[in-house]
């Protein structure tokens, strides 16, 4: 099942092509969102306030 929520093993099994991608600080932002923030999110939320800020 595709539930689009960012996880450990997606974020930590690809941060090559994460930071290719989207760039070093949206994978550091990815990072925290998965290991310090509570809240689940999706990789799309991130990328809408990466867009916004």
């Amino acid at each position: 099942m595709v539930m689009g929520v960012i996880s450990n093993r997606e974020i930590l099994s690809c941060p090559v092509t994460i930071c290719q991608s989207f760039g070093v600080p949206f994978y550091l932002r990815c990072l925290y969102h998965v290991l310090l923030d509570q809240n689940m999110c999706t990789f799309l939320e991130l990328l809408e306030q990466e867009k916004n800020s």
